[in-house]
């Protein structure tokens, strides 16, 4: 069953962007989804780590698209399976079903997850949405779904035990992993915004720096050397993950800008009224486009401020990074120059 049509998505390049980091960015110019599906299963069995099998295999969407490479071996999942199908509760009727393995995380969660279930609910009135108890557990996830009235939040299995579904039916990816459907993201940030955020307008004077001094990797390693370059910009430092959901997508609504190093607290971005700025610091080469692509989905401009690893043998998913104060200069310079403020 066909849910949403999909489209080709044409995205302008970064308002910074110099002739040698154009590699980095020009595949992501261009964007094509397919149509999204609803795919039908029966008798599927998900474990409490969120894996779901039919017939013994797993369900193929587990595996975000352009992911397939780290997937464990086969005799890995086959453990889980068994655990799962032992003792497992019994969910009977139809249930949708819209996370996959990285589900558990802020950004997949909203990037991800919820244009999934928009895409559901462009064909359905109401619906009984089943999660892994590791996703159903996060404060973030319940407190966004308060905006779904026609979604029925069921409760997960208890801790340590896998389900057994009657019918389940699963919506497509709205788009490969760092990807984004324009619409649906649209439709998520207008859900959150008029739940969270109903009245409140950008402010020139809101400009947020997404700190990640408390995150456990990934960091901004010169974080205090750098803070004197934001605060003389205009940008306030904000830890997100002190904040409940709904202030989250208020101070997002208020900004103008939003800058940080590459991570989650970006996602707020989705929040942010079309027309504004996303300044990502980043190591160019080493890191998904995916708040690029998440700025054109929401029409906003697109800086970059280039990072390097503060320790060059540690993963670019991973890795803490350092940024020359002169370069972050140069980079909110622009911004400034660009979009007035």
């Amino acid at each position: 069953m066909k849910l949403y049509s999909g489209g080709v998505f044409r995205r302008p390049a970064p308002e910074n962007l110099v002739e040698a980091d154009k590699a980095a960015f020009e595949k992501d110019f261009v964007h094509e989804s397919p149509d999204i599906g609803l795919v039908e299963h029966r008798d599927v069995v998900f474990a409490p780590g969120g894996e779901a099998f039919r017939g013994g295999e797993i369900l193929p969407g587990y595996f975000p698209v352009g992911d397939q490479a780290r997937r464990p071996p086969q005799s890995w999942y086959d453990s889980r399976l068994k655990h799962a199908a032992h003792d497992a509760v019994a969910y009977g009727g139809d249930y949708v079903w819209v996370t996959d393995r990285f589900s558990a995380n802020y950004y997949h969660w909203l990037c991800d997850c919820l244009p999934r279930l928009e895409a559901y609910l462009a064909q359905h009135s109401h619906g009984r949405l089943l999660l892994p108890r590791a996703v159903w557990a996060l404060p973030f996830v319940r407190q966004s779904l308060s905006a779904y009235p026609q979604i029925e939040l069921v409760d997960p299995p208890p801790p340590g035990r896998g389900g057994r579904v009657e019918r389940m039916f699963v919506p497509d990816a709205v788009a490969a992993n760092g990807n984004h459907h324009e619409d649906l993201a649209g439709r998520v940030a207008a859900r959150m915004t008029g739940a969270f955020a109903k009245g409140i307008k950008p402010s020139a004077s809101v400009k947020l720096h997404v700190s990640r001094i408390l995150a456990r990797k990934r960091k901004l390693a010169n974080e205090p050397v750098l803070a004197a370059t934001f605060t003389r910009h205009g940008f306030k430092p904000v830890l997100m993950e002190k904040m409940e959901f709904a202030e989250q997508v208020r101070i997002a609504a208020s900004a103008k800008a939003i800058a940080g190093v590459h991570g989650a607290g970006l996602a707020n971005s989705l929040f942010m009224q079309p027309g504004n700025a996303v300044v990502e610091l980043r190591q160019v080469n080493e890191q998904r486009n995916s708040f690029y692509t998440l700025a054109a989905a929401r029409g906003h401009s697109y800086f970059y401020v280039p990072c390097t690893p503060a320790n060059p043998n540690a993963a670019p998913q991973a890795g803490d990074v350092a940024c020359q104060p002169g370069t972050l200069d140069s980079a909110l310079m622009t911004v400034r120059a660009r979009k007035g403020y």
